[in-house]
C-alpha cells in the first residue's frame, strides 16, 4: 500500500528544482524562465493532482485509484510536500504574481 508519504516523497524528488514553498508567505512558488512567481493560480496543486493521477494509473484496485485521486489525497500531498527542506524556504522576496504574467 502507497501512503500519502510516499507520494510527498516522489512529489519533491520530481519536481524540487522549479518549486518553493515559503513558510512566511504560506504560498507556493514556481520557478519560470523569467524567475520565480508566486502561484496565484494554484498550479502546484494542479502538478500534484497531475502527479497522483499517474501514480493511480499503475494501481488494480479501483479503490485506491478514487482514493489517490482523491482531494484529499492530493491536499495531504501537498501538505506534507511543503514541510521538506528540498522546497521550504522563510520567505521569497523580490517575487512576481503568476496572475500578473498575462
Amino acid at each position: 500500500m502507497i501512503t500519502e508519504c510516499d507520494l510527498a516523497d516522489e512529489f519533491v524528488e520530481q519536481h524540487n528544482a522549479y518549486l518553493r514553498f515559503s513558510c512566511k508567505q504560506a504560498q507556493w512558488f514556481i520557478n519560470t524562465p523569467e524567475g520565480w512567481i508566486r502561484d496565484d493560480t494554484i498550479a502546484v496543486f494542479d502538478l500534484a493532482r497531475q502527479y497522483c493521477r499517474k501514480v493511480s494509473d499503475d494501481m488494480p484496485d479501483d479503490t485506491q485509484r478514487a482514493w489517490l485521486c482523491s482531494y484529499t489525497t492530493i491536499r495531504n500531498v501537498l501538505w506534507l510536500a511543503r514541510t521538506y527542506r528540498e522546497v521550504a524556504v522563510a520567505t521569497m522576496a523580490g517575487t512576481a504574481s503568476a496572475a500578473g504574467r498575462e
